[in-house]
C-alpha cells in the first residue's frame, strides 16, 4: 500500500467476544461485523477523516438488514493518535451486534459490504465484501 492510501483489509462476521470469523449463526442468536484497515504513513500523519460504512444484504430475500444510514452501521473520525478508534496505521473494530434474524430467515444466504472514505476533497474510497454466511435453525 503506497503511504497516501487507506483502505479496508477485510470485513467479515463472527460471533460476540469470538477471535474468528464464522459462517452461520442460529437464527435465535446476534452476531458482530468487523473491519480491518490501514493508513499509509502519510494519511496517518496528516489526521485525515475517514468514515466507514456496513451494509448488511439478505442474499436470499433480497433485503437489506443493517441499512448503512443507520448510526450503528457507522464509524466516523479523524485517524490520528487523538482518535479513539484509528490511532495506530492499522484499525480492527467491532461494530455493534446485529440483532438475532429469527426463524422466518433460517437458510437465508447473507454478505456485508464495508465501504471506506478517508479525506474531504478528491477522496481516498476502498471497498470491502465479506464471505458469505448462513442462518441455521435457532438454538435451544
Amino acid at each position: 500500500m503506497h503511504a497516501n492510501d487507506a483502505q479496508i483489509v477485510r470485513v467479515y462476521t463472527k460471533r460476540k467476544d469470538a477471535t474468528i470469523s464464522d459462517q452461520t449463526y442460529p437464527s435465535n442468536q446476534k452476531f458482530v461485523i468487523t473491519i480491518e484497515a490501514e493508513a499509509g504513513t502519510q494519511v496517518f500523519a496528516d489526521a485525515m477523516d475517514y468514515h466507514i460504512r456496513v451494509v448488511v444484504r439478505d442474499l436470499t430475500g433480497m433485503s437489506v438488514v443493517l441499512d448503512p444510514n443507520d448510526p450503528d452501521a457507522q464509524l466516523k473520525g479523524r485517524i490520528r493518535g487523538a482518535d479513539q478508534y484509528w490511532n495506530t496505521l492499522d484499525l480492527t473494530h467491532d461494530f455493534p451486534e446485529v440483532p438475532a434474524q429469527g426463524e422466518s430467515k433460517e437458510g437465508h444466504v447473507y454478505q456485508v459490504i464495508a465501504h471506506l472514505t478517508v479525506g474531504d476533497v478528491n477522496p481516498n474510497i476502498s471497498f470491502a465484501v465479506s464471505p458469505l454466511f448462513c442462518i441455521t435453525p435457532a438454538l435451544p
